[in-house]
């Protein structure tokens, strides 16, 4: 993905990115990337984020999102129900509309997430308190 195409992904996705990691195209395979011309044009990003980092770059004809160093596993289908190739930590996007629409729809299921696992430590906490008592 072109650098400006990233920023652009970040502006209109309202990411404030922590850190940016340039990588090889991940799709090209096991070669020299610096003599490659695809992975010059078409590097893969990781991104630190508020809600973990992840990773985005053209394959042949989609653009991948990976949120598996988030440590979040997420049901795809919440994501999208569309026809594409999906796990519970990656999905295929068939373009920069979707990608934008589906980190979004991620970001969100991730805020929710985190929110419930914060309420069910803090619950805990309180009970643990009240049991020393």
């Amino acid at each position: 993905m072109e650098f400006q195409h990233l920023q652009a992904f970040l502006l209109l996705s309202y990411t404030t990115p922590i850190s940016l990691k340039k990588l090889p195209n991940e799709y090209c395979g096991d070669h020299d990337s610096s003599e490659c011309s695809i992975c010059k044009k078409q590097p893969w990003w990781e991104i630190k984020t508020d809600v973990g980092v992840i990773k985005v770059g053209w394959r042949k004809r989609v653009i991948e999102l990976d949120w598996s160093k988030t440590g979040y596993k997420i049901d795809p289908d919440k994501i999208t129900t569309e026809n594409v190739t999906k796990g519970s930590s990656y999905i295929h996007c068939w373009g920069y509309g979707d990608l934008l629409n589906y980190w979004s729809s991620l970001k969100n299921l991730i805020y929710v997430e985190r929110d419930v696992e914060r309420a069910e430590a803090w619950e805990k906490e309180q009970k643990a308190k009240a049991a020393a008592q």
